[in-house]
């Protein structure tokens, strides 16, 4: 099944956005990867940046850079399947199209299940309040002239 994560530094309208991976990028596919569980288990800022870093470096071709411009045809992660980010001494993952955060144990991660992050028996969740990257709907049609013709390369 085809995936989409978005990893940002912070959360709320002061996230910066590292940047995106598609396709087969659940967050139990990333736990299995070496990089990808260095990202989900960071206890620090600079490591979690390092390997998103990498990580996208890695999977170049999967992978959109901030340099490249914002992917995706919405206009912020509310719609991208997952959203993770780094944030007062924790990794949390949401579902864009979810309700709330759900905090990584860096000893155990465990990845919420649909269920856990959707249910509304606590009450409404807050909003993910997360940075609008495009003011309009948009297509990512025509790749970037700098990545040899490869939508979302690395970018030179």
């Amino acid at each position: 099944m085809s995936s989409k994560i978005d990893f940002y530094d912070g959360r709320g309208r002061i996230a910066r956005w590292l940047g995106s991976l598609q396709w087969d990028c659940h967050p139990e596919q990333l736990l299995a990867h070496p990089t990808g569980r260095r990202v989900l288990t960071a206890t620090d800022p600079i490591t979690f940046t390092d390997a998103v870093t990498t990580l996208l470096d890695e999977w170049h071709s999967i992978a959109y850079y901030p340099a490249n411009g914002w992917p995706w045809p919405w206009p912020d992660s509310h719609l991208t399947d997952w959203i993770c980010a780094f944030d007062h001494g924790w990794v949390w993952l949401a579902m864009g199209t979810g309700c709330r955060w759900h905090r990584l144990d860096p000893e155990q991660p465990t990845v919420p299940d649909y269920e856990q992050l959707t249910t509304h028996e606590i009450g409404p969740a807050p909003p993910l309040g997360l940075p609008t990257m495009r003011g309009t709907f948009q297509t990512i049609a025509t790749p970037n002239p700098t990545t040899n013709g490869q939508i979302g390369g690395r970018p030179s």
